[in-house]
């Protein structure tokens, strides 16, 4: 490395330091701030220090929330998701959901029928819940996963991971055909 790159590193990292000791102003401040100048980079700015996302035009500050619902049938707990499922607040609490079901062992069908978008947090967070749901002794299936979902589980061989179903009546049929089997 001559002494041309081992300046530029130096000077990089004198930037780097100062920017990150200085004081952070107020979210909501950055964000007017950014937006007047790029649209873009303040939603951006927003998003990396609260890590939630924001959605421009529909007032101050709307969060994309995941709506999570639960329901008994027949002794399978079949989880009701419908949003965006990715890293954050959204991913934090299904795992929540998942994990205070898991005080015995569960037949379980994850409903991602309305689930528009998922992230490599939503991903790490469903296999989490996989692993902890067969360590817990129970079962998980994913169940009416769009066709943006299904792509992203064969391009990252999650399929061959997870059982997946068109609908959740067929999920809950094959934990039926499971017991009959065994």
């Amino acid at each position: 490395m001559g002494a041309v790159e081992r300046h530029r590193r130096r000077a990089f990292n004198a930037r780097h330091c100062a920017l990150s000791a200085r004081p952070q102003p107020p979210i909501r401040a950055t964000l007017n701030q950014n937006l007047a100048k790029r649209p873009l980079a303040g939603l951006l700015c927003l998003a990396r220090r609260t890590r939630t996302l924001v959605c421009a035009g529909a007032g101050p500050e709307v969060r994309m929330a995941m709506k999570i619902s639960t329901r008994d049938v027949n002794g399978t707990t079949v989880i009701d998701c419908s949003g965006r499922l990715v890293f954050g607040d959204e991913a934090f609490a299904l795992r929540d959901t998942v994990k205070a079901m898991l005080t015995q062992p569960r037949n379980m069908v994850l409903n991602l029928a309305n689930v528009s978008y998922i992230d490599s947090g939503g991903l790490g967070t469903l296999v989490g819940l996989y692993t902890s749901t067969r360590n817990a002794g129970g079962s998980m299936k994913l169940a009416a996963l769009n066709s943006r979902v299904i792509d992203l589980l064969q391009i990252t061989k999650l399929v061959t991971v997870f059982e997946v179903y068109d609908d959740v009546d067929a999920a809950m049929k094959s934990f039926d055909r499971k017991a009959g089997a065994a």
